[in-house]
C-alpha cells in the first residue's frame, strides 16, 4: 500500500497492472449491461464512469486492507446496495474538480473519493 497522510486527505496510488485489470473489467461490464435501457442512453461515457468508480473502490481496498470490489457482472438491480461488505457505507468517486452525484433518497453514508491523475 502506498499512502501519504496529508493534512486533509490521503493519497493512494493504484499500480498500473491493477489499473489495467480494472479497465478490462469495466469494459466487460459495459458489454453485458448494454441490454439495459439506462445503459444505452450514455454509452460513450460509461467506460470512464465505471473505471472511476472502481478506482475509488480499489483505493479504499488498499487503504483499509479489505476486499471491496465485486468482480461479478449482472443486472443493475442486484447491485443497488452499500459498496463495503459488512458495513452500510457506500463509495462515491468523482474526478478532481467535479461534484459527486447521489440518489435523491440515500439510506446510508457515502465515502467520497476524488480521482486525480497527479
Amino acid at each position: 500500500m502506498i499512502a501519504k497522510y496529508l493534512d486533509k486527505y490521503t493519497v493512494v496510488d493504484i499500480a498500473n497492472d491493477y489499473y489495467e485489470k480494472i479497465v478490462e473489467f469495466a469494459e466487460q461490464v459495459i458489454k453485458k449491461k448494454i441490454v439495459e435501457i439506462h445503459h444505452q442512453v450514455d454509452n460513450h461515457s460509461e467506460l470512464k464512469r465505471f473505471t472511476t468508480g472502481l478506482l475509488g473502490e480499489a483505493a479504499l481496498e488498499q487503504l483499509f486492507g479489505i476486499k471491496i470490489i465485486d468482480w461479478t457482472i449482472g443486472n443493475s438491480s442486484y447491485y443497488h446496495h452499500p459498496d463495503i461488505p459488512g458495513y452500510r457505507v457506500g463509495i462515491k468517486t468523482v474526478e478532481h474538480g467535479k461534484f459527486p452525484i447521489f440518489f435523491k433518497k440515500n439510506d446510508y453514508p457515502q465515502i467520497i473519493c476524488i480521482r486525480s491523475k497527479v
